[in-house]
């Protein structure tokens, strides 16, 4: 059975905060793409702490486009599923 998985890409967290509370109920995950500007040219919000502000039961995964993602990876993993 195939998924659909809404993506986000912004770099305001008011703005991918307000999208996520939208789809709540509609889909059971969200993906959001999290680029800084160094491994890919654009940029976006890149602060997982934020996370814990979102007070849904929605699944959230990170396509974590950085450099050196191992550095941030304990910190994305504490605010995703």
């Amino acid at each position: 059975m195939a998924r659909l998985i809404p993506a986000i890409i912004n770099k305001n967290f008011s703005d991918i905060k307000n999208l996520i509370e939208q789809l709540e109920g509609l889909v059971p995950w969200v993906h959001l793409d999290i680029m800084d500007g160094l491994f890919v040219t654009p940029t976006t919000w890149r602060k997982p702490d934020d996370l814990k502000t979102i007070k849904n039961k929605m699944k959230i995964e990170a396509h974590l486009m950085i450099k050196q993602p191992e550095e941030f990876l304990p910190a994305w993993l504490d605010n995703v599923d």
